[in-house]
């Protein structure tokens, strides 16, 4: 696996002349169990290896902090909540993104706080295929998730911001969207372009706008909610 051939797999990118190497801090590895003091030792030197590795060899690291992988205690319920709906889920994730950005953060330029976050969404809460497998039956039933992303990316921008400042360094901090055409099943039927528009926005824009303009608005809903913090942390969008 790529954690033995760790070496092998970063000088094969170089002989491919590739000059950056995009990949995901795993959250789940560096803190597997609930109420961690420190964060797993193993995991961390294979992700000091990593680094190493990519400087020796002038790849720059572009660093993921979410890509739908999260401890199995994330899931245990607290107050009857589970995951990022629990009210202390925003802490957690911090603390997370907290380690990485002073442990590697001076070695990392581009950052991206959550991978496809509509398609952890709709593949967990709604087609229940991912973790959390659940199935609920429209937009107004994700949105508290969305809402607890969109201040868990919020946070994130801040503190790998704030790190930066510290260590005088420009950083990008963005999300990566999951971008596609949903074309209308008959074209020549205006009720079908219509549901075709409404189906890119809710998929699409709904998560992109409120990081623009700091209120998330659910397509298909009244829900139209300010959130703190999280007007303009998009230094690009991937």
């Amino acid at each position: 696996g790529h954690s033995e051939k760790l070496a092998e797999d970063v000088a094969l990118m170089r002989d491919l002349g590739a000059n950056a190497y995009r990949f995901s801090i795993a959250w789940d590895r560096l803190f597997p169990r609930a109420g961690m003091a420190q964060a797993d030792a193993v995991a961390v030197a294979f992700y000091d290896k990593l680094f190493a590795e990519l400087k020796k060899h002038e790849i720059e690291p572009s660093v993921t902090l979410f890509h739908f992988s999260s401890p199995a205690w994330f899931f245990e319920a607290k107050d009857g909540k589970r995951g990022w709906e629990r009210s202390d889920a925003i802490e957690h994730f911090s603390r997370f993104v907290s380690f990485v950005v002073n442990r590697w953060g001076k070695d990392v330029k581009v950052w991206c706080t959550l991978n496809e976050p509509m398609v952890y969404i709709y593949s967990g809460y709604m087609q229940g295929i991912f973790p959390p497998l659940e199935k609920r039956p429209d937009e107004k039933a994700v949105a508290p998730v969305m809402e607890a992303l969109l201040n868990a990316h919020a946070a994130a921008y801040r503190v790998i911001k704030d790190n930066a400042a510290k260590n005088r360094t420009q950083v990008l901090v963005g999300v990566t969207q999951h971008t596609r055409e949903f074309a209308p099943y008959r074209n020549h039927a205006i009720l079908d372009r219509i549901i075709a528009g409404k189906v890119e926005q809710a998929f699409i824009w709904d998560f992109t706008d409120a990081i623009h303009t700091g209120v998330l608005k659910v397509t298909n809903t009244d829900i139209e909610k300010p959130i703190e913090g999280l007007k303009g942390t998009q230094d690009y969008i991937g």
